[in-house]
C-alpha cells in the first residue's frame, strides 16, 4: 500500500503532488512489529519473574499466618483439610494479601482460597486489575 505525503519546506510551504510517494507502512509495519516482538519477549520474562516472586510472596504469607513450614505446604494441600486452618485464617490471609501487594480482594474470593495455587490465582487476578486502572 503506498501513501502519499505532504512535505512543508523550511519556509512552511506545501510540497505536494511531486511523486512523493512512499511505500510507507512495509517499513514501518517491519519495525512496529520488530519492537512489539521485544516488547512481549521483555514483559514476558518480567511476568514469568513477577509471578515466582509473587508466589513466593504468598506462600510466605499463608505460612506464617497457618503457622506452617513452607515446605509442608504444596501448591494443591488444602488449608482446611490438611492443615487445620479456619475461616478466620482466610480473612486473616485475604487481608495481609491485600496489603502485600496493595489489592482489593473481594469478599467472594475466600470460597476459592482453598489452596496455594488458588489463593495465587486470586492474587494474580486482583493485581492485573490493578494494572489495568
Amino acid at each position: 500500500m503506498t501513501k502519499r505525503l505532504l512535505f512543508a519546506s523550511e519556509s512552511g510551504e506545501r510540497l505536494h503532488g511531486s511523486g512523493f510517494t512512499v511505500s510507507l507502512w512495509s517499513g514501518l509495519a517491519g519495525r512496529l512489529n520488530r519492537s512489539r516482538r521485544h516488547l512481549y519477549r521483555r514483559m514476558t520474562v518480567d511476568n514469568t519473574s513477577d509471578r515466582a516472586a509473587q508466589l513466593c510472596k504468598v506462600r510466605a504469607i499463608v505460612c506464617e499466618i497457618l503457622e506452617l513450614d513452607e515446605d509442608e505446604v504444596t501448591p494443591t494441600s488444602h488449608f482446611k483439610d490438611e492443615h487445620g486452618a479456619d475461616s478466620l485464617n482466610a480473612i486473616e490471609i485475604l487481608a495481609r494479601l491485600e496489603k502485600e501487594f496493595d489489592i482489593v480482594i473481594g469478599q467472594s474470593s475466600i470460597a476459592r482460597m482453598v489452596n496455594l495455587q488458588g489463593v495465587n490465582e486470586v492474587v494474580t487476578e486482583a493485581v492485573s486489575q490493578v494494572r489495568m486502572r
